[in-house]
């Protein structure tokens, strides 16, 4: 199996936990191609100002702006930003009002495969997807 998935991806993994974090970032550069990283949800927000990425891997509690406030404004900003939230806190009522507008949520500890297999999947849905058209 090739470790580069084409055509290359701009990812962004967004958690406060640096281990989390570098991790993830290390794992997924090895099979998607670019992916940045942010501390927390006020640099979340800011990078995707700047960069159209093609999927957003974000932590729920964080200090400074967490991901449902960073969420809200990505959503109004960017709408057709495809985000998945991680939390190893968050309960599903917490999360209830989000469900609409995240491709999923996944609990910490995260299953590798499982994440692989959901930024393949979404990746290849949005490749296949018709110029501007969002296939969510």
């Amino acid at each position: 199996m090739p470790k580069k998935m084409p055509p290359p991806a701009a990812l962004l993994v967004v958690d406060d936990e640096e281990g989390m974090r570098t991790t993830l970032v290390d794992i997924l550069a090895e099979y998607f191609g670019r992916v940045d990283e942010a501390a927390n949800g006020e640099e979340a927000v800011r990078k995707a100002r700047e960069v159209a990425y093609d999927l957003v891997l974000m932590d729920v509690r964080m200090p400074v702006l967490d991901g449902l406030q960073a969420l809200r404004i990505m959503r109004r900003e960017a709408p057709r930003l495809h985000v998945v939230l991680m939390s190893a806190y968050a309960d599903g009522q917490e999360l209830a009002g989000v469900r609409g507008d995240v491709l999923a949520i996944l609990y910490k500890p995260l299953d590798l495969p499982a994440l692989l297999s959901l930024v393949r999947e979404v990746l290849a849905e949005k490749s296949a997807a018709p110029e501007g058209q969002d296939f969510t």
